[in-house]
């Protein structure tokens, strides 16, 4: 017998960004809670806060937040009140890439060399297919902890939201894949070689994107002069009643953060140029020696190399058969808890395929290669 999928979807209506997160927070709260109480991950933050030096990072990561995004931090309380969670708690929650990839992990150079640390998008932008599709891939420990929630804000007070995000216990909306009236938008991990400590962090700039109208306006925010972001990460954008797609990086030092933007041309006949993918290691930009830390990353690149030589993908369906793979020897494209990749502690736990022909957003909760069917279809807002 098949194994069983579900995705739950929350649909909230609020007047401002409190009672988004307090929402959330209530429906979501034993999942944030066991997570949150139980994985190793969120362990390792809390040790890190819980010496001088980690407190004085947090604080100031606070600090910037609160002067540029105070009703997001309200968001940020507003989860934290629904689960019945200290608001640090869930606070650490958003800070978890800069705090285990720049704050603690720098003399594990060994154990950050062979991370599988997802995902794999691929864009398609031409007449006959225009495309985002996904891989999110993460730690088993959240495989069955995820959801996603359809938002609308629209109190007299507030700034006016409607958004749909892929959302992980007790982190914001935004830190998936998502999309708004005006933007689908996927992510990349990335792993620069120090954070932006005077930066914001960057899930909050992520949830921040929901608000944006074109890809300009979202880089405006990316690139967020004068403090700039936290850390880095590839955020895949297309705007839906444009042919406009782009694929940009941002890439952080101590003290300010640059961005890359690559435009995917809208065409019929170069395929070069209408055709992108990403996995986890800079492209465009940054120290190109980052590339060389996430071996998985440059293998799955690796691999999807190989199968666009195999094929051309030129629809929906081929794209899905390549983030189907699992025949890569090491770098399999659709990863597998305990599979022959290189770290053992990354699953793929969706796949997500907005088709801006069709105006649909689907999402596999098994391997999405064809045949297989969607467990979820969602137009757009």
């Amino acid at each position: 017998m098949a194994p069983c999928e579900s995705l739950p979807i929350l649909y909230i209506k609020a007047s401002n960004n409190f009672d988004v997160g307090l929402a959330i927070g209530s429906c979501f709260k034993a999942w944030i809670q066991e997570y949150v109480n139980g994985s190793n991950q969120v362990k390792a933050v809390k040790d890190f806060y819980a010496v001088s030096k980690g407190k004085d990072i947090v604080s100031q990561y606070m600090r910037t937040s609160e002067e540029y995004f105070p009703d997001i931090v309200e968001e940020i309380r507003g989860i934290a009140t629904g689960c019945c969670l200290e608001f640090i708690d869930i606070f650490l929650l958003q800070l978890m890439s800069e705090i285990e990839f720049c704050h603690t992990i720098q003399l594990e150079n060994e154990k950050l060399k062979s991370s599988g640390k997802g995902c794999t998008g691929i864009l398609l932008n031409t007449q006959q297919c225009r495309i985002i599709a996904h891989n999110d891939d993460w730690h088993p420990d959240v495989v069955d902890k995820v959801a996603i929630v359809h938002v609308t804000i629209d109190g007299p007070e507030a700034i006016k939201e409607q958004f749909v995000s892929y959302v992980y216990p007790g982190f914001l909306p935004g830190f998936g894949f998502q999309m708004n009236k005006h933007l689908a938008i996927t992510l990349n991990s990335l792993n620069p070689a120090v954070a932006n400590t005077s930066g914001v962090p960057l899930v909050i700039l992520l949830r921040s994107l929901l608000r944006c109208k074109t890809i300009d306006e979202c880089t405006t925010v990316l690139d967020f002069k004068p403090v700039g972001c936290s850390y880095g990460m590839t955020i895949n954008i297309a705007e839906i009643s444009s042919n406009r797609m782009s694929s940009v990086e941002i890439y952080t030092t101590e003290n300010k953060s640059t961005l890359s933007v690559h435009w995917i041309e809208f065409t019929t006949e170069n395929f070069e140029a209408s055709f992108y993918h990403h996995e986890n290691h800079y492209r465009e930009c940054g120290d190109p020696a980052i590339a060389c830390l996430w071996e998985g990353s440059i293998e799955r690149g690796q691999r999807l190399a190989e199968k666009i030589v195999q094929f051309t993908p030129k629809n929906s369906e081929d794209a899905l058969q390549i983030l189907g793979d699992t025949e890569g020897v090491v770098g399999s494209l659709y990863q597998i808890a305990k599979g022959r990749h290189v770290a053992d502690d990354i699953q793929t736990n969706a796949t997500a395929l907005f088709d801006f022909h069709r105006k649909l957003l689907l999402v596999y909760r098994g391997n999405p290669r064809p045949p297989a069917e969607p467990l979820l279809s969602l137009a757009f807002i």
